[in-house]
């Protein structure tokens, strides 16, 4: 599973709530919802080179990824990424709601546009509060932090990690200066009145010219500050 998008967590996967939102990946679909996970949750999907399904504890640590011992190959450094998130697989808990939803997820996302996308998850009808809650959450959204997430996912699918990282820096220095940060913050933390005003104010007005502004570099060509990250990444070509 990948995400794409904001993803709070603390410390690593270590809370006893996470939030994702923006663009979910499993098994080669792309999801967009806001996503919530209490404690314990599921990951059922493709997470590295293999189908697996899995409990994962909220108490698997990222720091423990980061410290493996990877190699230059990316089949072998997948099997060990695997086998550190077995070691936190958990047996007997109920199914989680990527799990018990699979379906409607699937349905909803095997479009290949972000607008009818959108539109299946707010139509498709189900009773689970889960569901209610994605839907909801992507309803109120901010539709430029939902396109951005789209457009990220779509992007970065063929690039190297330091490509990943020259792209996000950009669309990372974008957000801070577009308004939709500013409001944001004033919704939530200063005025409290949870009535953001988008700007744009709808998903269809976030298309073309304004998505493009989040990926247009703010200084010249060659002066990236991470232009030579990556430069001796043997993986690089095997991503093409």
């Amino acid at each position: 599973m990948s995400v794409s998008g904001s993803c709070h967590t603390g410390q690593g996967i270590q809370a006893d709530q996470i939030r994702l939102t923006g663009v979910l990946q499993t098994g080669g679909d792309i999801h967009t919802a806001n996503f919530e996970f209490k404690g314990a949750f599921t990951i059922r999907g493709r997470l590295c080179s293999d189908n697996v399904h899995m409990e994962i504890n909220s108490d698997c640590r990222v720091e423990e990824g980061i410290a493996a011992d990877y190699a230059l190959d990316a089949g072998v450094n997948a099997a060990r990424l695997d086998a550190l998130l077995r070691d936190f697989a958990l047996e007997g808990l109920a199914p989680g709601p990527l799990q018990r939803l699979r379906a409607q997820i699937d349905a909803s996302c095997a479009g290949h546009s972000l607008d009818a996308t959108v539109a299946a998850i707010a139509e498709t009808a189900c009773d689970d509060p889960w569901w209610q809650r994605a839907q909801a959450a992507l309803e109120r959204g901010c539709p430029s932090s939902i396109r951005l997430s789209w457009e990220i996912q779509r992007r970065a699918s063929r690039l190297s990690l330091a490509e990943i990282f020259r792209l996000e820096l950009i669309a990372a220095l974008a957000c801070a200066a577009h308004g939709d940060f500013f409001e944001g913050i004033r919704a939530l933390l200063i005025d409290k009145d949870k009535a953001p005003r988008w700007n744009p104010a709808t998903l269809a007005d976030t298309a073309g010219d304004f998505i493009e502004t989040f990926f247009t570099a703010p200084w010249p060509v060659g002066g990236h500050p991470l232009a030579d990250l990556g430069e001796d990444d043997p993986q690089r070509e095997a991503l093409r």
